[in-house]
């Protein structure tokens, strides 16, 4: 397969679908964020995508399940004082 034949088949697939059109690099924007809801060091993710530098990694990916609520309400309980036992004998508050 050349990449002329896969690119013009994932706009057929897109058109089909009827989403905007995308290059296969969009799916390395969306397999870094995979690696990182999953979990997965930075260091590893870069590895996984074979970036010479960090930077190129860091550039890639966005967040794609809640890890933005989940990091806020955390931040919230804990400045709040509505975290648990363990948050707030951290801060002297047992």
């Amino acid at each position: 397969m050349s990449y002329p034949w896969v690119w013009r088949a994932f706009q057929n697939a897109a058109d089909r679908a009827v989403i905007p059109r995308f290059g296969v690099h969009t799916l390395r924007h969306s397999y870094r964020s995979w690696l990182d809801a999953v979990g997965t060091e930075l260091a590893v993710q870069q590895k996984l995508m074979r970036h010479v530098d960090i930077r190129t990694t860091m550039s890639y990916g966005d967040v794609v399940t809640n890890q933005e609520s989940v990091a806020l309400a955390k931040i919230t309980a804990m400045t709040l004082g509505k975290g648990d036992k363990q948050h707030r004998t951290a801060r002297g508050n047992a």
